[in-house]
């Protein structure tokens, strides 16, 4: 089990191992893979387990009771939600037990009062022992934004909330040890740290094989993918889809999007607003303590890495691969323009390693607070501030050689961000100019990274 991984079995251990009963929520994007995580958390504990469906009240009541009477239980065909669990809690041996009830929003929205039939639940098994309930989700934007509201008052009986997180691209590397370095780093670009995902990529192949087999074929796994995750969550499908071509072809302000697509300002930051929740989209906020005149405000920018790569490559040529093989639609569309696209995922890796790197005490200071800076002239990749005011700034360059100049241009962004520099981190892929280097050498204030040791560490 990866790092990652074991800090949510941590925190699900912890609530566990408290001396009362308790209901907790725990949830992730619906690509993130939370099997493993629920096998080792349930390894050797008593465990009631039910996947919810889509359904009916009285439906899925008959779904759980037909599901308990094929492991022996004599409840009747349509019982009470009532029912079950008493069953359940009469059924159970050991003193301490977890019950997980998957895709718990599928009972939470049709049946309101169920909170409260669990409460009753618990409280019969504290009788005799103790049970951690816990509801588990793959609908994020509804479990942070609607289920309050939903559960009312009974809400308050949800002990607490446990977001289950994508996982680094250093996983990714260890889930593919044999892949290259730059196909690794292609892939985390399209797929990110959504792990369900990465089950689809084939290590015998390459990044264009990859890529060609599950999404650029008419019958690959992936080929609608990103467009299901819209219709499955959002209406007029239309509205948002011009949205994040346009966003994609690099639209990031609000009236830029106004004047791309002609819809009213107020109805495009609604629309905006609902990709944000499922976690489509994202607002980019510059550093809080930077220059603010020169900074680009209302900024926005798709952050799923599968949407961003659909409406960047697929959804604009979508006639040309109607009618091109696989190969020959990459080598059109995708190739020359992906060095651009891999650049902004780049930058996550280079943000990955400066945490890895604060952890491990190998900065020049314990980092308090981080962030970017986006400029009307230029960015400031990595923005990193400790609690006495000193500063990172650092920049990072996928297949370009960085190049004294390249230092220079952040020191001028620095300026119009109004930020003092302490140390400067600059990040290359394919290395770094004479001129750079011997910088490097006298002045201990610029590090130079490499990509041997973002690899390694």
């Amino acid at each position: 089990m990866d790092e990652t991984r074991k800090a949510d079995l941590y925190i699900l251990n912890r609530w566990y191992r408290t001396g009362s009963s308790n209901i907790i929520v725990v949830y992730s994007n619906v690509n993130v893979d939370k099997r493993e995580l629920f096998s080792e958390f349930t390894n050797d504990r008593s465990c009631n387990y039910y996947c919810a469906r889509s359904s009916s009240e009285r439906g899925q009541q008959y779904q759980w009771a037909r599901e308990l009477r094929a492991k022996g239980s004599s409840i009747r065909e349509y019982p009470t939600y009532g029912d079950i669990l008493r069953y359940i809690a009469k059924s159970t041996k050991k003193r301490a037990s977890i019950l997980w009830i998957d895709n718990a929003e599928y009972i939470l929205r049709v049946s309101k009062n169920f909170i409260g039939i669990l409460k009753e639940y618990i409280d019969l098994v504290s009788e005799n022992g103790k049970v951690l309930v816990v509801l588990s989700s793959s609908n994020v934007a509804w479990i942070e934004n609607s289920l309050v509201s939903t559960l009312g008052s009974d809400s308050d009986l949800i002990d607490t909330f446990v977001k289950i997180r994508d996982l680094p691209f250093k996983e990714l590397r260890r889930s593919f040890p044999y892949m290259s370095y730059e196909d690794a780093l292609m892939t985390f670009s399209v797929v990110g740290g959504k792990s369900k995902l990465w089950n689809y990529f084939d290590k015998e192949l390459s990044f264009k094989g990859n890529i060609c087999k599950n999404f650029l074929d008419r019958y690959g796994c992936l080929h609608n993918e990103a467009t299901r995750l819209i219709e499955d969550n959002l209406r007029e499908t239309s509205v948002y889809y011009s949205i994040l071509s346009q966003l994609a072809a690099g639209k990031i302000k609000l009236n830029d999007l106004y004047k791309a697509t002609s819809f009213p300002r107020s109805k495009i930051a609604v629309y905006i607003k609902n990709l944000i929740q499922l976690e489509i989209v994202e607002k980019v906020f510059s550093y809080d303590h930077a220059g603010h005149e020169n900074m680009m405000k209302g900024v926005y920018r798709i952050c799923d890495p599968m949407v961003d790569f659909y409406f960047t490559f697929i959804y604009p040529n979508i006639s040309a691969l109607e009618q091109l093989e696989p190969d020959k639609f990459y080598d059109m569309f995708i190739s020359a323009s992906l060095p651009v696209y891999v650049s902004k995922y780049f930058k996550k890796i280079c943000m990955e390693y400066i945490d890895d790197q604060n952890e491990k005490g190998n900065l020049p200071f314990e980092i308090e607070e981080q962030g970017e800076w986006i400029g009307k002239l230029g960015n400031i990749d990595i923005i990193a501030e400790n609690e006495f005011g000193y500063k990172l700034l650092g920049n990072c360059y996928w297949q370009h050689i960085v190049t004294y100049e390249d230092y220079e241009w952040l020191l001028a962004m620095s300026d119009k961000a109004k930020l003092k520099g302490d140390y400067f981190y600059l990040f290359s892929s394919l290395g770094f100019d004479l001129k750079l280097q011997n910088k490097a050498a006298s002045d201990r204030s610029i590090r130079l990274i490499e990509l041997n040791a973002l690899i390694h560490g």
